[in-house]
């Protein structure tokens, strides 16, 4: 039977194809971000009426992620990932042809609404697929020595697709304005094409036993998922403000505010991948004390953006609640990987899925009704919630390697069994 360290130059070009799968993720993200003023042009539709229908698609990650996430131990991981990849094509074509239509008159924006909000229902129900079985593919290719550089180099790759996504955007736009769609529906090709470069160590053992359901609650991975929660409830409300501050606190136009959090926002970019192809490739193991100093930076980062007065302050708290991000995220990752038996990587990744869209959510509800009684409460909000997390990295401990507690239960039984004896 192949094992996790076999064949270490196939494992290394698989998670090299997987990395730039989860890229192209992140360059389609980022696509629809940028163009979704000009979605609004286009169609017609209000911004109260797109953004439902991609608060819609968002939530259905909290479905999508954790099923397919378990379809991925049962089934293998590059079937899930092409159903994910074929369904980014198919979203992307329906966003397209409605927006297009739209466009041309052939279609009134109700019409339009019915065609973009499928759209994002199909995203929603298998795109959500392909972060959690990258994850899970990831932990499949590496040895637990290994785990934290390889997790750190997949949220690298996201990264990159971020930044890059708006530039893409732009170039396509210069040729014609349905340019970025048209580019963000090619974008399905290349991870097709790539699928194949990455070795799927779980579909030889698709007809095993099923692994039992892994709950929110399992004490293995409780404490990423909770920590994975309040990150993204922390750092999404503001998201969520950034751009309204920009307007009122710096007297911007609604275009300017727009074009200024866009630098912010590559900025950030730019500081969690150096952090995370400098820093975190460079470490073997996640450590709480990883988890402290994220959550510190990252209390200080909102309180920077709270008070800052200057674009550059200003500038400087986003940097750092990039780099904040960039070391919490890749280390309750991998600590949570490492936490479980390899047929349940998978249901772990979607588990992670579930804490950050509902980390999300919350935000965004928070950011809404914090934002309208003062303009710095959701800057506020996020220095506490990263008060909290400091206090839980400090009491945090991380569970020990599935395959160590094998190991250690191993050397226990050896031990009870007396020293002239050994365990088969």
């Amino acid at each position: 039977m192949t094992t996790e360290n076999d064949c270490p130059q196939n494992a290394k070009t698989g998670i090299s194809a997987v990395v730039a799968i989860a890229g192209c993720l992140g360059l389609g993200q980022a696509i629809v971000f940028v163009s979704i003023p000009v979605l609004v042009d286009m169609t017609g539709l209000g911004p109260a009426a797109l953004g439902t229908a991609v608060a819609i698609g968002t939530a259905l990650f909290l479905v999508g992620a954790p099923y397919w996430g378990r379809q991925s131990d049962r089934r293998g991981r590059a079937p899930v990932a092409r159903i994910a990849i074929l369904g980014h094509g198919v979203s992307s074509l329906l966003l397209l042809a409605s927006t297009g239509a739209a466009l041309w008159d052939h279609i009134a924006a109700p019409v339009a609404f019915a065609g973009i909000l499928a759209s994002r229902i199909v995203y929603g129900l298998t795109v959500s697929g392909l972060y959690p079985t990258a994850q899970a593919w990831i932990a499949d290719l590496t040895d637990p020595a290994g785990r934290l550089k390889a997790v750190a180099t997949l949220s690298a790759g996201l990264s990159l697709g971020r930044i890059i996504g708006p530039m893409i955007a732009a170039a396509a736009a210069a040729i014609h304005m349905l340019g970025p769609l048209v580019a963000l529906v090619l974008l399905a090709i290349p991870p097709l094409l790539l699928l194949n470069s990455a070795p799927d160590r779980r579909s030889a053992r698709e007809n095993g036993p099923v692994a039992p359901r892994l709950k929110l609650t399992d004490r293995r991975i409780a404490g990423p998922v909770l920590f994975g929660f309040l990150l993204h409830a922390a750092f999404g409300q503001v998201q969520f403000a950034a751009g309204l501050v920009l307007e009122t606190r710096f007297g911007l136009a609604s275009h300017a505010a727009s074009s200024w959090l866009g630098i912010l926002m590559t900025a950030a970019a730019l500081a969690m991948l150096a952090v995370q192809l400098g820093v975190m490739r460079r470490l073997k193991a996640p450590r709480p004390s990883l988890l402290t100093v994220g959550a510190g930076l990252l209390t200080a980062a909102a309180l920077i953006l709270a008070t800052g007065q200057t674009m550059a302050v200003f500038a400087a708290g986003f940097i750092g609640m990039g780099t904040a991000v960039a070391l919490l995220i890749p280390t309750y990752t991998a600590a949570c990987s490492l936490a479980v038996s390899p047929d349940q990587r998978g249901a772990a990744a979607g588990a992670l899925g579930v804490a950050h869209t509902c980390g999300y959510t919350l935000a965004a509800l928070m950011g809404g009704g914090l934002y309208g009684v003062d303009p710095l409460l959701p800057f506020a909000g996020c220095a506490l919630i990263g008060t909290v997390l400091v206090v839980i990295a400090l009491r945090l401990r991380f569970a020990m390697p599935a395959q160590d507690q094998k190991q250690k239960q191993r050397q226990e039984q050896g031990q009870a069994d007396g020293p002239g004896r050994q365990t088969v």
